[in-house]
């Protein structure tokens, strides 16, 4: 509840009785002191000695007399003066100012006219003269005679001067009294702190406070507090606020014993009631249930509102008060509402959290007025996938749906799929598991996309499925050729009659299944005279042929074939067609009509690609995909072809084309060479060609030359298995001078891979050039870096299996599989194991989580160990006198089986090396520890045909921390409060903040 509170502060005259004023005995206190009186003490008469000797008045200041009588109020009630004004007693006469004898002050001698007085503005004094100075009295000095006397002090002479004082008591009086805090909590400690208290006579005063307007020492409600003291006055008054939540006043007034001040009053509130529980406005922007946190930004908020002012929340992973939640979970409470910083919170369907609050004078809700909120996070869209495609099928194939998330069940997905267009819209829900059938022959499309519960749509895909297309023979593709010349068909020749065919995936390939049959005779006859024989798979020529037997006895110009061909694909369906007029023809040359490349702009570390454009005369129309050419390239004016020499080139369909990638510098000029073959002759086109490769010269476009550019391109330019930077001097730059620090970091994990010492002033780093391949080969760590030769480096590789053995090949290779299987080839060494040792110059270290080798100018490692031993330990709780299984994995690092006939053994500062208990397929320990500490154990494993291997971990023992437990008494009382409090309040209606 939002609670107002003012400070009321009201001067109340008391009515009970009207301020009087009494004598009271006030406490003179004297002494005779050499040269000057001490303290609040003042001089009333100076003397030449303390016996038998002259006096003058307090006013002087002779040399010769440097005693004097001092006196003042012990109690410091009233100051005392030694004039002769106003209220104010003659103790002494004086014959002189100085030098003087004296007379009892009650005498008038006209010879003693300098009168010596004791006074005050607060008091009365009465001097008499005595024998001995009566309890009341103070004896200032003694005196030889009544007149023409001398003086001493209060021992040299029979008649002392004695003197007392008294003064008027009046009432104290206050001004005003505060209390703080106001608010304040039901039941919490109000401290009431009064102010203008003052006192005439400076009297011990007591503080009494009460709920009505005459507080006294029977009507006092203060149970704590300095309450009782003199001049200057420093009161308070504490006492237990009221449990309920209203307005309170309490009036105050000080006593000195015989008078009271008037009344003064202040007024505070009390609260008793939490605030209200808050209500959710939206979790991380999701503001209806079920909520979703969808941001994927390291954080989930939960904004609510905020139903009391000055309220403070915290949330917790569990139904907890606010004071049992830890302060690092503090909410952020701005004017009207509420806000909750989860942090992060991992991808899950379901998870709860809980609001507990407290008002501003610290009234917690209950568990019971906890917010609770249940709400998933999931940034991830589904991974819905399809099964069963891939290769060729026949009419009817089906594809099936398997709806994935990475938090929730397929029956939380929905999918939607379309079918047979590459470009249709998916609109069709399908369930997990469902399928999808396809018979239309060729290539069918499928697109698909899901969504999850939390409306995180999965990107669209698309698959083909092939449906098996009848293969088709087309009159081109049936041929055939003539072994030897010349090339015109004669009796007793072998002619090659040849069978081409395409199917939906592709040509016909013979190795895969396919089969052809061949029919011949001649044109006009009806009987044929090769019927439905099998034709041979030729792998050179790429096509099925069936080789006959000239054996006419005519010219074979007289005789014309008639040719039918049958293929079989690999699904079992098949096509044929018939050719008429099969003959043969003299063979002319094929020529060469243009080579140009694809683009003419300036390149460098890409792909180049040539073309070239031919045909053969003795085809009808411009084909060259009959033809077979070949490439050659040289720097121009360059004597011989030394760039690329006779490389065969591809066909796309409409030219042929070769792929080269540019390295050289800018401004080169290259000649290119072309030569189409038809099986027969072949043609050679040549022409001089020119381009410029490097626009700008700045390749890597990083606003440097290359001219003088030391670094050329970045980390991301590197042949890498990852993302790698690299760093000069530990910054990422573009270009450097001078001997420097070169340092290459994955950037997946921030881990150094290589690092060396590099002069840019004399070479260039080129980055494409550079190869870094980071994996696992047959389960262990390897690391390969090229294109640095001769680079004094050091690499780090890190650990995986846990042996200790490494291989290292320190020369130029390209794949891992240059290594040698049991690391014996030249340039390999083996380090067994890696502890720090140097060999041929290489030094290999273990640095802990990886090995550092140094001295490599090539740079290849692999982890060479034949085992693996991974440990930890379990428990619910890790506490003292608690029951800890501890675990070891030893392993097949190439199967990953356990080792069956090795034996492990654990060690701990207290027992030493104990052997562990092998239960397939772990080995296993317990213990427990007696006292809290961190605990270092060591396992050792070892087998006579694996790699033994040790590895330590620590283990940290504590007790979770204290909870105070309630006393027996303590909590019947607790017990009986909440009772009693419940009963009043069964009573009475709460209201709300």
């Amino acid at each position: 509840m939002l609670v107002k509170r003012g400070l009321a502060l009201i001067l109340l005259v008391a009515i009970t009785s009207i301020i009087a004023s009494t004598a009271v005995l006030g406490v003179l206190s004297c002494a005779v002191r050499q040269s000057a009186c001490s303290g609040s003490e003042v001089k009333l008469l100076g003397m030449n000695a303390t016996s038998d000797t002259h006096a003058e008045l307090a006013n002087q200041s002779s040399a010769d007399y440097p005693f004097y009588v001092c006196c003042k109020d012990s109690t410091d009630v009233a100051t005392i003066a030694s004039t002769c004004t106003g209220s104010s007693t003659t103790f002494l006469r004086l014959s002189g100012a100085t030098d003087a004898h004296v007379e009892k002050g009650t005498l008038s001698n006209v010879d003693y006219p300098n009168r010596q007085c004791i006074s005050s503005g607060t008091a009365t004094f009465n001097c008499d003269y005595q024998s001995s100075c009566s309890g009341n009295q103070a004896c200032l000095l003694s005196i030889s005679a009544d007149t023409d006397a001398h003086v001493g002090n209060c021992s040299a002479y029979s008649t002392q001067v004695c003197c007392n004082m008294t003064y008027t008591n009046t009432a104290p009086s206050i001004t005003s009294v505060s209390d703080a805090p106001d608010p304040v909590k039901g039941g919490a400690t109000v401290t009431l702190t009064p102010a203008g208290i003052s006192d005439d006579e400076s009297n011990s005063l007591t503080l009494y406070c009460s709920d009505n307007s005459l507080p006294t020492s029977g009507n006092d409600k203060c149970t704590g507090g300095t309450r009782t003291g003199g001049s200057p006055y420093s009161f308070t008054c504490t006492f237990a606020a009221e449990t309920d939540d209203t307005s309170h006043t309490v009036y105050c007034r000080v006593y000195d014993g015989e008078y009271y001040s008037g009344a003064v009053s202040t007024s505070y509130t009390t609260d008793s009631t939490p605030p209200a529980a808050v209500t959710i406005g939206n979790v991380d922007g999701d503001s209806s249930s079920p909520y979703w946190d969808t941001s994927n930004n390291s954080q989930t908020i939960i904004q609510s509102n905020r139903p009391d002012s000055g309220m403070l929340c915290r949330w917790s992973t569990s139904d907890q008060v606010y004071s049992a939640i830890s302060g690092d979970n503090e909410c952020s409470v701005g004017d009207n509402s509420v806000s909750c910083n989860l942090g992060l919170v991992g991808q899950t369907s379901s998870i709860s959290r809980y609001i507990s609050c407290k008002d501003a004078v610290g009234n917690e809700q209950s568990t019971g007025q906890n917010t609770d909120v249940t709400f998933g996070v999931d940034w991830t869209e589904p991974t819905t996938s399809v099964s069963g495609y891939g290769s060729y099928y026949l009419p009817g194939k089906q594809v099936q749906f398997h709806e994935a998330d990475n938090t929730g069940t397929p029956s939380t997905i929905l999918t939607w799929h379309c079918e047979p267009t590459v470009g249709c819209t998916p609109a069709t829900e399908i369930d997990n598991l469902e399928n999808v059938s396809f018979s239309t022959r060729g290539t069918n499309y499928l697109r698909w996309f899901s969504k999850d519960a939390a409306q995180n749509q999965q990107p669209t895909q698309t698959i083909s499925v092939e449906i098996n297309s009848l293969p088709v023979i087309a009159n081109g593709d049936m041929q055939y050729g003539i072994g030897g010349a010349p090339y015109t068909g004669k009796n007793g020749q072998r002619i090659y009659f040849y069978c081409d065919g395409t199917d939906a995936n592709g040509a016909v390939d013979g190795n895969s299944g396919y089969s052809a049959k061949i029919w011949l005779k001649h044109q006009g006859e009806p009987s044929w005279i090769v019927s439905g024989s099998t034709m041979t798979w030729s792998a050179i020529d790429g096509r099925f042929f069936f080789d006959h037997l000239l054996d006419e006895s005519d010219d074979i110009y007289n005789k014309i074939y008639d040719m039918t061909c049958e293929i079989t694909d690999n699904l079992g369906e098949k096509a044929n067609n018939t050719k008429a007029s099969i003959f043969t023809v003299i063979n002319t040359p094929p020529y060469g009509d243009n080579i140009y490349v694809s683009n003419a702009s300036a390149q460098k570390y890409s792909n180049i690609r040539w073309y070239c454009s031919g045909a053969d005369a003795d085809i009808p129309t411009h084909q060259e995909s009959t033809l077979t050419a070949h490439f050659w390239l040289r720097t121009q004016g360059a004597g011989s072809w030394n760039r690329l020499e006779d490389v065969p080139m591809a066909w796309d369909g409409t030219d042929h084309y070769v792929d080269y990638q540019v390295v050289d510098n800018g401004g080169q000029h290259y000649d290119a060479q072309c030569q189409f073959n038809d099986g027969v002759d072949a043609s050679t086109l040549y022409q001089e060609f020119q381009t410029e490769y490097i626009t700008a010269d700045d390749w890597d476009h990083d606003g440097v030359s290359d001219a003088t550019d030391r670094i050329g391109g970045t980390g991301g330019n590197m042949n890498a298995s990852g993302s790698v930077s690299l760093l000069v001097g530990g910054s990422q730059v573009n270009t450097s001078t001078g001997v420097q620090t070169v340092t290459l970091k994955d950037n997946g994990d921030d881990k150094v891979l290589v690092q060396f010492l590099y002069n840019f002033t004399n070479s260039t780093i080129d980055t494409p050039l550079v190869l870094i391949n980071r994996t696992l080969v047959n389960g262990r760590s390897a690391i390969l870096i090229n294109g640095l030769d001769g680079v004094n480096k050091t690499i780090n590789l890190p650990k995986v299996t846990g042996s200790s053995r490494i291989c290292v090949k320190n020369s130029g290779i390209s794949s891992f599989s240059d290594i040698s299987a049991n690391c014996n080839a030249g340039d390999e060494t083996i380090f067994d194991p890696c502890n720090g040792q140097t060999i041929g110059g290489i030094r290999c270290t273990d640095m802990g989580t990886y090995f550092k080798i140094d001295g490599l100018t090539h740079s290849a490692a692999t982890e060479f160990g034949t085992s693996r031993l991974s440990i930890w330990s379990e428990a619910t709780l890790m506490q003292p006198l608690q029951l800890i299984a501890f675990k070891a994995n030893y392993s097949n690092i190439s199967s990953g089986d356990p080792i069956t006939d090795g034996n492990c053994q654990i060690w701990f500062t207290d027992t030493g090396w104990t052997n562990m208990n092998y239960v397939a397929p772990l080995w296993n320990y317990t213990k427990t520890f007696s006292s809290e500490a961190n605990y270092l154990w060591k396992v050792n494993c070892t087998s006579p045909t694996f790699d033994h291997l040790n590895v330590s971990d620590t283990v940290g023992i504590f007790y979770p921390a204290y909870v105070p437990e309630f006393g027996t008494w303590a909590l019947l009382l607790a017990l009986g409060v909440v009772a009693a409090g419940l009963t009043q309040m069964r009573g009475k209606s709460l209201k709300r903040k």
